[in-house]
């Protein structure tokens, strides 16, 4: 690899890392179980949000299966509600679904205000 090519990459790998830490990161874990959707609200968001910035880390919809898992993980100073979630600031909130669902509800951390978590039976 030329010595700009590696250039051009790590400068790429280096704005893909940045954007996941200002926008939040979602994480897609799979295996027989399940898969499990992580979301991540990054420190700072808080002070993000009450700057007037328009945050929106969390989808207005989920779609999920039975015996998928939501993590949400926040690791901010303040509190969120995200749907039927309540996440506490430094905890993290899980739920596997065992059953197909829909969940909607109020969500600070979406575009929309809103967010709807769809379960379906698997291979649906």
């Amino acid at each position: 690899m030329s010595g700009r090519t590696g250039a051009v990459v790590g400068a790429v790998v280096a704005v893909v890392v940045l954007v996941g830490a200002v926008i939040g990161l979602v994480v897609v874990l799979g295996g027989d179980d399940g898969r499990t959707v992580e979301f991540v609200v990054e420190a700072g968001t808080g002070n993000r949000l009450a700057a007037g910035e328009d945050i929106e880390i969390m989808p207005e919809e989920v779609l999920l299966e039975v015996g998928d898992e939501i993590r949400i993980v926040n690791e901010d100073s303040r509190a969120y509600l995200v749907g039927p979630y309540f996440v506490r600031a430094g905890e993290t909130v899980a739920q596997r679904f065992d059953r197909p669902q829909e969940l909607v509800g109020a969500c600070d951390l979406s575009g929309g205000g809103e967010i709807r978590i769809v379960v379906t039976g698997r291979g649906a």
